[in-house]
This record gives C-alpha cells, structure tokens and sequence, in this order.
C-alpha cells in the first residue's frame, strides 16, 4: 500500500469534490452552502437561474443578498440562531420565504436546511424553490382536473391529499377542505385501511401506471357511511420537481347492479333451460305411454269386437257375453287411463295458489270422508301433530289423499292402519305417512313413482299406478321430495319433506326423473 500523503488526499478530495459538485450541479432545485457568517461557499447554476445573476457573481455574498431590504436584518438573526442550534429542516408549509431576484422582482421561496460538518466547521445546505411556479403549475394542474368527468384525488409521497376535484367531493360527500392534508385512508372502511397502506407503500417503490379495469376494484367510504364500490387508476404525476400520485377514481355502483342484474337472469335462464329440458323428457316419456298403455286397451277392444262380429250368428250366446265382457271392461279401463292422465298433466297446468296451509285440518277432512270405507274394512287412520305450512291447498289435500289410500289399498290380511305424523327438520317439515300394509321390496322404491308402474296385476289391486306419480310432481312443485322406506311385507313409511322457503332445493337434493310405461310385475 502506498503512504497517506498531504498531496494524495488533497487529489481525493479534489475528486469527491469534482463528484459532489456535479451531482450537486445536476440537482434540478436550486441549491447553495453557507459558512458560520451566511456567506455563500457554493451554489448551483439553478440558484443564479432563479435569481438572476450571472454566473459566478453570487460566490462570497452574504446570504441576505438575495431577500428584500425589509427582510435582511431579521434573517440575520434567524441565521445565528439556527446555526446554535442546528437541525433539518425540510421543504414544506412554514418554509417560505421571500426572495428578490437580481432585477428587484420579490417571489415567494420554498426552502429546505440541512446541516453539514466539515473540514471548514460547520456549514448549511439550503436547497430553494420557487413556490411561485410551483403554484402556477398546480394552478394549470387544477384547472384539468376540476373540469375532469370522474373524482379526481392527488396524494403526496406520504399518502397525504392534496388536491380534489368537485366530482371526488360530490362522489364523498366531504368539502376540498374537509380533505385537504388527511391521509387518503379516510375515504376506505376501517377493515380496508391497513392493507391499504401496504398497497400504497409497494405502489410507491416502482410508480408503475395502473389503468382502470385491472383488478382495481376498492370499496369507498362516503361521509355519512354508506360505502360504495369504485374502480380505481393510479398514475405518477410530476409538479415543479415534486412527485405525487393521482387516482382516478369511478362510482361503479350501477356497474355491480348491471352485473348481479346479469348474474341472475343468468341463473334464472340456466334453471329454465334444466325445468324445459326435463319437461321435453317427461313429454317424451308421455308420448311412449300414449303410445302403449293407450293403445293397449284398444287394441283390446278391436280384438273382442271383431271375434263378436264371427260368433254374431252361431247363436252362441255364452261366447258373445264373454266377449262383450271384455270390450266393457277394456273401456272402463281406458276411460281411468285417460282420467288420470288428465289429473297427472294437470297438476302442471294449474298454477300453484300458496298459502298457510293447516295439514291437520286438510288430514282431517280426508279421514272423514272415507268414514264409510274405514268402517266396512275395519281400517283406522291415526293422525298425530302436523304443522302449518306454505303451498297450494287443492294438491296438498290431493298429496295426502293418494298416500292415505295408498295404505289403505295395498294391506295384508292384517285390517289395514295408517298413521300420519310431522317432524321439524332444517329448513322445513317431514311428514311420514305409514301404513301396516303388505311393503316394497327396496328394488322397486323409485319404480313406483314413475307413470303406470305397478307392481302387482289389475286383479290383485286395481287401479292404473299413477297415483305416486301425481304425489312426487306434487311434491317436486313445492320445493321439496319424497322417499319410500320399506321392506316387503312390513309396511311403507313414504317421507315427504316440505320446505319452509319453496325457491330452494331440497337439501338432499331432489327426485329421480319420471319414466312411464305400465309395466305388470306380479
């Protein structure tokens, strides 16, 4: 290593000197150095600019040079005691000054001190600003703003407002001045202002521009407290050598309704499409049994009709009563194929009246019209609680009649009972309807919901099996469902939950589809 000499260290400091001064030189403020007794040390090109003087000419001046006559003897004393006491003073409100310039025009002086040890002994950096053009640069810059469409809001580096427009005032409901200097936290919710801070701070380390409409979305706090969903964009803003932020900021309420709006038709349009699609398999499902339970009996009825018309003339009489047996017997039953038919479809075709709904009552008044039919077969209904509930009286009443005969059509030998009881669950009420009678098999529990499914012959238990059919779209039109629990030979126990608002789904979710063809399953 070479030895520290006079003569080196003077070439290092010339250096950093060199550095200094052109770092310094290339400062945009203007900036001086001033010795104990307010001489000028140093000073920029941007000083001489501001003031006026050529260059050089400002070097061993005291300081009060450059402010008016009236000004001189109190900044002087302003100086000592500043030096006695030195401490930073950045650029701000309450660092104002007056300064003349070299052709005795006075102008309004934003200035900053900083003190700096030296060599020489203590010496001050004071780096100025014209507060003038810096108003008129904000003044232009106002102007723009304050005719702008949208809220408009400028914040200092700190997050500080300093600038609003009328549309932020009327978007708000705060004055300008109310704002003026309040962090811009105080237009969020207090569960937003912490993240908020972070985010501003993270903005603040690369100043990147952000456009509205990406991801920019932020609720905002009015002044009486309603809040109210904004879209938000930034952009670095620069007035007379100071760097702010400006937000642009947009009311997107109307937006958010359009879009939930939207949302709903949506949804509403998806659920109608499924309610269409389902209604095109029923229909097709319909048109099949049209096609073969319709037809059968018919067929039927040509069939004996014809063998008749061959035996008309043989004078056999027992052979033509048999006959003439079977064609009245066929259109009996296709007189009660085409009469529920027409109860099944409907059930569709008549809009749903809801309202309160008492089921006791409505259980009350069917126990008593079969009064007769319990008598004759030794039968009893027993009917426990049942609640109050939302839907169309005509098909509750017609839900509860199909399940109460139900039980007692299909009983054993045992004289056939059937107990009707309610019990509150989630969201709604389940009845149980169960009877003693002669039970499903847990293969056929979703077969006998579906259009003209039996699982016994006509001769065994007449009828046309359409009747558990008519319960589930009855059930299906309230909003809710039902479910078979039975074992062959010990009963049903049909479960139907109504819920307490019909809009939602049931909460295991609804029933299986319909499929209908008569089908003989002894």
């Amino acid at each position: 290593m070479r030895p520290n000499t006079p003569e080196a260290e003077r070439r290092v400091a010339d250096a950093v000197a060199g550095i200094e001064s052109r770092l310094l030189n290339e400062t945009p403020s203007a900036w001086l150095l001033l010795d104990g007794d307010g001489i000028i040390v140093r000073h920029n090109l941007e000083l001489e600019l501001m003031f006026g003087y050529a260059p050089g000419s400002l070097k061993g001046q005291v300081i009060e040079v450059l402010l008016p006559e009236r000004h001189r003897k109190a900044h002087e004393e302003m100086r000592r005691r500043f030096f006695a006491q030195p401490e930073e003073r950045r650029m701000g409100p309450g660092r104002e000054l007056t300064g003349l310039r070299r052709t005795g025009e006075e102008f309004a002086v934003e200035i900053g001190l900083k003190p700096l040890p030296t060599r020489e002994g203590l010496q001050v950096l004071a780096v100025m600003r014209d507060v003038d053009l810096r108003r008129k640069a904000e003044q232009q810059f106002q102007a723009a703003v304050e005719c702008a469409p949208l809220a408009m809001i400028l914040v200092d580096l700190q997050g500080r407002i300093v600038l609003v427009n009328r549309e932020a005032e009327s978007l708000f409901g705060y004055s300008r001045m109310e704002l003026m200097g309040e962090t811009v936290e105080v237009l969020l919710p207090e569960t937003l202002r912490s993240a908020h801070v972070r985010s501003r701070e993270a903005y603040l380390d690369k100043m990147v521009p952000r456009r509205m409409g990406e991801g920019r979305d932020l609720n905002g706090l009015r002044k009486d407290g309603s809040v109210i969903p904004l879209e938000i964009g930034l952009n670095r803003v620069q007035i007379a050598e100071e760097s702010f932020v400006l937000s642009v900021i947009a009311d997107i309420t109307e937006r958010k309704k359009l879009e939930e709006a939207q949302s709903r038709l949506n949804r509403e349009i998806t659920k109608a499409n499924d309610a269409l699609e389902k209604s095109n398999d029923e229909l097709k499902r319909f048109a099949h049994v049209v096609s073969h339970d319709l037809q059968t009996p018919l067929r039927s009825i040509a069939g004996f009709a014809h063998l008749l018309k061959q035996v008309g003339g043989s004078g056999t009489i027992s052979k033509a009563d048999e006959y003439t047996g079977r064609i009245i017997r066929g259109c009996t039953r296709m007189q009660a194929l085409i009469t529920d038919l027409l109860a099944y479809t409907g059930i569709e075709a008549r809009p749903l009246v809801r309202r309160k709904v008492n089921l006791e009552k409505l259980c009350d008044e069917i126990i008593a019209e079969r009064e007769t039919v319990l008598e004759e077969q030794g039968a009893k209904i027993r009917r426990g609680a049942l609640p109050t509930v939302t839907g169309d009286s005509t098909q509750l009443y017609q839900l509860l009649q199909n399940l109460i005969d139900n039980g007692l059509k299909y009983h054993s030998e045992q004289m056939p009972e059937v107990d009707i009881r309610g019990e509150r669950e989630p969201g709604g009420w389940r009845i149980t309807v169960e009877d003693n009678g002669i039970g499903i098999a847990p293969k056929h529990h979703e077969r006998i919901f579906e259009v003209f499914k039996r699982l016994h012959t006509r001769e065994t238990f007449p009828g046309t099996g359409i009747g558990l059919a008519i319960c589930r779209r009855i059930v299906e039109r309230h909003g809710g469902r039902i479910s078979l629990d039975s074992e062959e030979g010990q009963g049903c126990r049909f479960h139907v939950f109504l819920p307490d608002d019909p809009g939602q789904p049931p909460p295991d979710g609804g029933s299986a589809a319909t499929e209908s063809c008569e089908e003989e399953l002894a």
